[in-house]
């Protein structure tokens, strides 16, 4: 699944909350009402540990010691069963009408 972090997420990111990271910003705007957290190269969604790229680990390090970061995309492998079930929880207008195998 591609993840697309933009300005915006990161801009309204808060580097004191596991929960509001750029990555989690980017997740909740696929799937707005999936809990997300990130914690030492993870991501959590709804308690699930999802492992991240090392190019995200690079990237939320720099963003937390306050370094300029920038956009970008990254790809995670998400198990079918949880993308069924964020698809289905969600009503974002990102994933109504997209199937589950993207």
């Amino acid at each position: 699944m591609k993840i697309k972090i933009t300005q915006e997420h990161i801009d309204s990111a808060d580097r004191a909350l596991a929960n509001f990271t750029p990555v989690c910003m980017a997740c909740k705007a696929v799937w707005p009402l999936a809990r997300a957290h990130t914690v030492l190269g993870d991501l959590y969604l709804d308690g699930i540990a999802i492992k991240l790229p090392a190019v995200v680990d690079v990237f939320l390090r720099d963003y937390d010691e306050g370094q300029l970061v920038k956009p970008f995309e990254f790809k995670i492998k998400v198990p079918l069963w949880l993308r069924i079930k964020l698809w289905l929880n969600n009503p974002s207008p990102h994933t109504r009408g997209t199937t589950c195998n993207s």
